[in-house]
């Protein structure tokens, strides 16, 4: 029995053929190519190809989860990503199940990502968990009494959209100062004008935020400045959500602290008193095992 692991991300998705002795078998990447919602449906289903060859009877994948920006309906398994451009939604289970004959599985990948650190990485250990994305965007997973929480509406989490600062930018949900308009990686990215010695990359803009953090590791003081504002508003977050949940730990993870480790340090600084850990799995393998968890989970629940 094998499962396809899938992490759809902003920039990047990663697939993972996982086998009966619980580990990758092989896991593939390739650059975002979704600038529609049929572009995605292709690029996964290539990637569930690729994998397919490495199995000696396609047959024994029974199951294949996935991770993705946005909301999910439970019922349709609709997504709503705003992040992706598709904010009208697009419905992903039942264009995939079209074309590949198993079960689709698919959960917010912020969702998925705190369940691959409860049941692989860093929440090994804990039943309470609070897991922080800071990608692109930000989000963030919970675990409660060892299980996922999604809310009502599968909502819960949205850390990305508590208001900091009311008189920064307005946000893509409408509100001004959300935390993800000013400490996400793409809002970190677009500050790079601010820099002296900017060089616009219009096609990468992960460049760019690589780029104010190197400025700011160099001790560029307006690279200090959107670095230490970033750093102070996700604590302001992580601090409100902390209040209200009473988590174990805090696990920090995304493709942001993954080129930056030292970022969670600065958030550390302004949060001494919670229990803060890097994702232990990585940006790429936190969602990646989360959405095998998925996996498992649903098989659990049909027995």
């Amino acid at each position: 029995m094998f499962y396809i692991g899938i992490d759809v991300g902003a920039t990047k998705l990663a697939a993972g053929l996982w086998s009966a002795e619980e580990q990758f078998i092989k896991i593939i990447e390739s650059d975002s190519n979704y600038i529609t919602g049929e572009a995605l449906v292709q690029q996964i289903c290539d990637a569930i190809s690729s994998l397919m060859n490495f199995t000696p009877d396609k047959s024994n994948i029974t199951m294949i989860g996935i991770g993705i920006p946005g909301r999910i309906d439970d019922a349709t398994q609709t997504v709503f990503s705003d992040s992706l451009g598709f904010p009208e939604g697009i419905p992903l289970k039942k264009r995939l199940t079209e074309n590949i004959p198993c079960e689709v599985i698919i959960e917010n990948d912020a969702n998925a990502a705190a369940l691959g650190e409860f049941y692989y990485g860093a929440g090994l250990h804990s039943k309470n968990i609070l897991y922080v994305s800071v990608g692109t965007g930000i989000g963030a997973g919970l675990i409660l009494d060892g299980r996922l929480y999604t809310g009502a509406c599968h909502l819960a989490g949205e850390l990305g959209h508590i208001v900091i600062n009311p008189q920064s930018e307005i946000c893509t949900c409408g509100r001004k100062g959300c935390v993800e308009i000013i400490a996400s990686g793409k809002a970190i990215g677009k500050k790079a004008v601010c820099l002296n010695k900017h060089i616009p990359n219009k096609k990468n803009a992960t460049q760019d935020t690589q780029e104010v953090f190197h400025a700011y590791h160099e001790g560029d003081q307006t690279a200090s400045i959107i670095i230490e504002d970033a750093a102070w508003s996700l604590a302001s977050a992580i601090h409100d959500a902390v209040n209200l949940l009473d988590p174990d730990i805090v696990i920090i993870g995304g493709g942001v602290v993954k080129e930056q480790p030292k970022f969670i340090e600065l958030i550390r600084k302004h949060l001494p008193h919670i229990n803060i850990h890097p994702a232990q799995l990585g940006a790429k393998l936190s969602g990646l095992y989360g959405s095998v968890a998925l996996c498992n989970l649903h098989s659990t629940k049909k027995e």
